[in-house]
């Protein structure tokens, strides 16, 4: 290679570096747009966590404070959110809205609202897209009770993100709960794309027909929640849910309100009990154990004659958390392990409620185990012994005895055993005849359950109530002599 050549070769090579340097340099040297003012405020309250936040800089524009995590270091990216809450301060005046809440940005935090007498406040990751943010901050300055989903609409129409157009009405059908409006329907990472995407799709044609019948967006902004629930009726026989999705904090996402009762979740829950094919922290699978909860609520408050019942909170716990229990009652909330268990524990409050908390309050408080849905699956897994995380006592042999009543139960019962036929009172009673000893201590709780569950079959479920009342003598007989005749059923059982 000649010397010019080479020459000419390294001048290429020093360019190439040189364009490659200013490309680098230029993606580090980002000039900010918007001017920031430089803070100080600190805060938990907004965001029900006990880690604090610190923001240090904040933008004031078109009447709005954003406030900025101290963590955020993208001023590129904060650039583009001021941009676009300008963008929807601009295009909120549709609604008749006029000036934006308090935002604070930070990637530590859900996506949330707060509403007191004298402002709102959202909290925003700014992970979001454009769509959910401006529908929180719209819910934020609704201050109503339409859900997210109705807000969701209205933001894309807005923001005229016409992507979402195209809805087949017929679905509706065949939707399970994708049109409930409820706010982890429009979550990232939450549902399936396909999912999410329909819930959104069908939040932009609600929107579209109220528009199509002359509604402003300012009116259906105000819509009453019985309005909406109206339309929805009688548009596409479709009636809003029961019970209300609203964001929490980092430790607990999910708050949900229903009747008397009030949850906290965590979407990272893992039952002490069930596998996660059995339940886990989708729609679709809390919305489903919402509806056997209040169903089991119902048939609580008429059995033990319940007329009203306060306020209980129920934290659902991580299994991990658990020290051996799957649910905790107290007086006014409840602590749950696993789903499972929250028939047995409601049930202690309808006992403490009515006065008739006494001698066979454990055993009252598995009458459901056969009525709903998740006692059974809990008690199926726990006795089957299929549950891969329940910690079997081997102290007592727990699992072999368990194993050998199973194989008693299918004799008694006829047919293999599963989750939709599992019958927790013959169980009970197989358990029972083999474990069993006269004047000896019982094992398991079940032992007691099929005493009390074989006296309600023979004498009658007011014998049991008075033997929870601690009687000695119920029926004409003492306990020992009804002892006696159960261990004598047992015999035939065996």
């Amino acid at each position: 290679m000649s010397k010019f050549k080479k020459i000419s070769l390294l001048i290429a090579i020093i360019i190439v570096f040189v364009s490659l340097f200013f490309v680098v340099s230029c993606t580090k040297c980002y000039v900010q747009q918007y001017e920031l003012i430089e803070c100080n405020v600190q805060s938990n309250e907004i965001n029900n966590s006990d880690n604090t936040i610190v923001y240090n800089r904040k933008f004031i524009g078109n009447g709005t404070e954003i406030y900025f995590d101290s963590e955020l270091k993208d001023v590129e990216k904060i650039d583009k959110w001021i941009e676009k809450v300008l963008g929807f301060s601009s295009r909120a005046t549709d609604c008749e809205i006029y000036s934006l809440p308090t935002i604070y940005f930070s990637d530590n935090l859900i996506a949330n609202y707060t509403n007191s007498d004298n402002a709102s406040y959202v909290t925003l990751p700014t992970t979001l897209s454009e769509e959910e943010a401006f529908a929180w901050i719209l819910q934020a300055v609704s201050g109503g009770d339409l859900p997210y989903g109705i807000f969701a609409g209205i933001a894309v129409h807005l923001l005229n993100k016409d992507n979402y157009d195209g809805f087949i009405v017929s679905s509706v059908e065949n939707d399970t709960c994708l049109t409930d409006l409820q706010y982890p329907l429009y979550e990232q990472d939450n549902l399936s794309q396909n999912e999410q995407q329909y819930a959104w799709s069908f939040s932009y044609h609600v929107v579209k027909e109220l528009i199509g019948v002359g509604k402003t967006f300012a009116e259906i902004f105000n819509l009453t929640k019985q309005d909406l629930n109206s339309f929805l009726q009688e548009k596409y026989k479709l009636t809003l849910p029961d019970y209300t999705f609203c964001p929490y904090s980092t430790q607990f996402e999910y708050k949900i309100n229903h009747g008397c009762l009030t949850y906290y979740i965590n979407k990272e829950f893992n039952d002490f009990v069930l596998p996660k094919e059995v339940f886990n922290t989708s729609y679709t699978s809390v919305t489903d154990w919402l509806k056997d909860n209040m169903s089991i609520v119902e048939l609580t408050d008429s059995i033990f004659g319940v007329t009203e019942m306060g306020e209980i909170d129920v934290i659902v716990e991580d299994g991990s958390k658990s020290i051996g229990v799957a649910g905790e009652a107290y007086a006014d909330y409840i602590k749950i392990y696993s789903v499972g268990v929250f028939s047995h524990e409601y049930t202690h409050h309808a006992l403490f409620n009515t006065g008739q908390d006494g001698l066979v309050s454990e055993t009252l408080c598995d009458i459901h185990a056969n009525t709903s849905e998740y006692a059974q699956a809990m008690w199926y897994y726990i006795l089957t012994c299929k549950s891969e995380t329940y910690p079997y006592a081997q102290s007592i042999n727990e699992k072999q005895h368990y194993l050998s009543a199973l194989e008693l139960y299918e004799k008694r019962s006829g047919q293999e055993v599963s989750c939709e036929n599992f019958n927790y009172w013959l169980f009970a009673d197989c358990l029972s005849a083999l474990s069993t000893q006269p004047n000896q201590p019982f094992l398991f709780r079940l032992q007691a359950h099929s005493f009390y569950y074989y006296i309600a079959r023979v004498y009658g479920v007011e014998i049991v109530m008075e033997l929870n009342d601690y009687k000695n003598v119920v029926a004409g007989k003492t306990v020992e002599v009804l002892v006696d005749e159960w261990l004598d059923y047992l015999q035939q059982i065996k």
